[in-house]
């Protein structure tokens, strides 16, 4: 069920999917459902239609009831969400305990998949697997104290499954995304409050969450963006900088640090790097092809204070598969990508 680093970090997630039964036709909607050519679909139930439509709320009502654990005193389905009464944040690394999340049902998974990385490569798409396996994810957070806000968004939010790229915590902000494809833009319809980047990705850099880390070291507490990968652009780096500046303006001791990254299949810096733990058993998960100069490897290393022995290669192949692409719920905890190139 779990896999022990160092006899102190528990790694979850290479585990047999179990949970709820598939899902009878007889209990979605029947509604024709559109498809991109070259996804193959397996989900053994008829899914709710394109449109935001009454006909497509009763079926995710339908679905919701059947995968989550509803009825949860911690656990909030919403359609929208302001972000100014979650109640308070405060984020200085990437291994804080986590007790506020945002979580994304994957009934996207019924749109056109224009964004997704795996989309040309035409993947089968089992929707039943998708759901059961997010619904271990809401449960497991559930049962670390956490509360969960699981969002609905719009049907032709193709990306929204399971990224957490719209929203994250700096700091004692939480701030809103400025995301690449006109697809993800869809998903800032849900959200208001919080701190916003300009919704129009393209107008002035895009920022998704995926490219930056956050770690702190000796009081000062850095942002870290990845430069040149799959969801950014030069134009990103200085968006994300005036941001820090504004930060830094208000009296916090933050700093922003620039990682180029390499190759162009490098989806995000969280594909490319991250990190674990705390203290002796803090690990460093990093595929070095996908750093540009590897004299940055070393930096990170020291900024999220990794010894030597710490530091795990991850190669091109399990990165592609999210093997780095990691989250902490806390310090002696992290999720991964339930993949047997992970293992």
């Amino acid at each position: 069920m779990s896999l022990d680093i160092g006899g102190a970090l528990r790694v979850l997630g290479r585990t047999q999917v179990r949970g709820a039964p598939a899902f009878s036709p007889s209990q979605g909607s029947s509604s024709p459902v559109q498809q991109r050519p070259g996804i193959a679909v397996s989900d053994g139930f008829d899914r709710p239609p394109i449109g935001d439509s009454a006909e497509r709320r009763a079926a995710i009502q339908v679905v919701a009831k059947h995968y989550y654990p509803i009825g949860h005193p911690r656990l909030h389905v919403v359609e929208n969400i302001n972000l100014d009464k979650i109640g308070p944040v405060g984020r200085v690394d990437e291994v804080g305990t986590l007790k506020t999340c945002i979580l994304v049902m994957p009934t996207a998974l019924a749109g056109q998949f224009d964004h997704s990385p795996n989309a040309a490569s035409g993947p089968k798409i089992n929707t039943h697997r998708a759901f059961v396996g997010h619904a271990r994810l809401v449960r497991e957070m559930l049962d670390r104290g956490a509360t969960v806000y699981l969002l609905v968004h719009p049907a032709a939010a193709t990306e929204a499954s399971f990224a957490t790229d719209i929203t994250t915590a700096i700091a004692n902000k939480v701030v809103v995304s400025s995301p690449l494809q006109p697809a993800r833009r869809l998903e800032l319809q849900r959200f208001s409050g919080g701190l916003w980047l300009d919704a129009d990705g393209r107008k002035d850099g895009p920022v998704e969450w995926g490219d930056t880390l956050q770690a702190t070291r000796n009081g000062v507490h850095y942002v870290i963006q990845g430069v040149g990968s799959m969801r950014g652009d030069s134009n990103s780096i200085d968006r994300m900088a005036r941001l820090v500046h504004g930060l830094r303006q208000e009296g916090r001791n933050i700093e922003h640090v620039a990682i180029q990254l390499a190759g162009a299949d490098t989806l995000h810096l969280d594909y490319a790097v991250n990190y674990a733990g705390q203290g002796k058993s803090r690990s460093m998960l990093v595929a070095p092809h996908a750093i540009a100069n590897p004299n940055d490897v070393t930096r990170l290393q020291e900024l999220f204070e990794v010894g030597d022995r710490g530091v795990m290669t991850v190669s091109r192949e399990a990165m592609l598969r999210g093997a780095a692409n990691i989250s902490c719920p806390n310090p002696r905890e992290a999720f991964m990508s339930e993949d047997r190139a992970t293992e």
